[in-house]
């Protein structure tokens, strides 16, 4: 008798206005729906060790100042009104262990494609850490607050559709 093993991801994020962690969200339920036992957690909160029972983890953060949020960009972001007292993404990927081999993605939220990218410094962090990661998609938002513009959700759940 062979027991199938179940497809586990867990989604690691960092946001400020909630749009990044709606995004995981939207993944979160299309890999549940497919069948994919999925935990979503903030950055500040995540396990320092992805165990060799994962297999998929996506990492998802704003664009600050064309990079990940850091303590300078996180006070500008908390005089604006938000909770940003917090470690995020880049001080996790710094004590990141991964055990196995999942498959590793990076996502982020921007305003423009000329406004940097979080995706591309986390792929950074992972790579100087020898974690091998690709980039996944990035996620527009626009107006001040930031808000995910029409769609954007829709186009996680593919997403998450073309990831299972």
């Amino acid at each position: 008798m062979t027991t199938e093993r179940r497809a586990r991801a867990l989604i690691v994020t960092e946001s400020y206005w909630g749009n990044t962690a709606a995004v995981a969200e939207a993944v979160a339920d299309g890999l549940r729906k497919a069948g994919t036992d999925t935990t979503v957690v903030a950055a500040a909160d995540a396990p320092p060790v992805i165990g060799a029972d994962i297999t998929l983890v996506l990492i998802g953060a704003p664009t600050h100042n064309m990079s990940l949020p850091n303590p300078a960009s996180r006070r500008i972001a908390a005089s604006r009104g938000v909770d940003a007292d917090h470690t995020g993404v880049q001080e996790w990927i710094g004590q990141l262990r991964v055990d196995g081999t999942p498959a590793l993605y990076a996502f982020d939220t921007h305003t423009s494609r000329f406004s940097g990218s979080a995706a591309r410094a986390i792929i950074k962090l992972l790579r100087r850490r020898r974690i091998s990661a690709e980039i996944g998609e990035r996620f527009l938002v626009a107006g001040e607050p930031p808000a995910l513009l029409d769609g954007e959700l829709q186009r996680a759940a593919r997403w998450a559709d073309q990831l299972t």
